[in-house]
């Protein structure tokens, strides 16, 4: 999973990435420095019920930004310091989004057996 987020990884200034299924459990995590490590602690099940409806957003605080992207599965949350490029963030996701939706597959389960027809 480390290998899909490596050329956001690799984009100077941002410190870190998250994804979170739909249901908030917290599927990869990597982040780079200690200041962001208060984001491993972070309520996933309240981001996605609280970000449900939006498809991006990028949050501003003093020090840091916060880059969110909704997916097929659940919500990729990017922390950047400042002086990051966010453009290139979100050019990052876009191009990451059909490989994950590949890779995380929803579980089949006995529903398909009980479609309409």
């Amino acid at each position: 999973m480390k290998n899909l987020f490596s050329e956001i990884l690799d984009i100077e200034g941002v410190e870190g990435v998250l994804l979170f299924d739909s249901k908030g459990k917290a599927i990869f995590k990597h982040l780079k420095s200690q200041a962001m490590e208060n984001l491993s602690g972070l309520n996933g099940q309240t981001l996605v019920n609280t970000f449900r409806e939006i498809q991006e957003a990028e949050l501003v605080f003093e020090y840091y930004r916060i880059y969110l992207r909704k997916t097929d599965s659940g919500f990729i949350l990017v922390a950047m310091n400042g002086f990051a490029k966010v453009a290139m963030v979100r050019i990052n996701c876009n191009v990451l989004l059909p490989a994950l939706a590949e890779k995380i597959k929803k579980p089949r389960g006995i529903s398909r057996f009980f479609r309409k027809r």
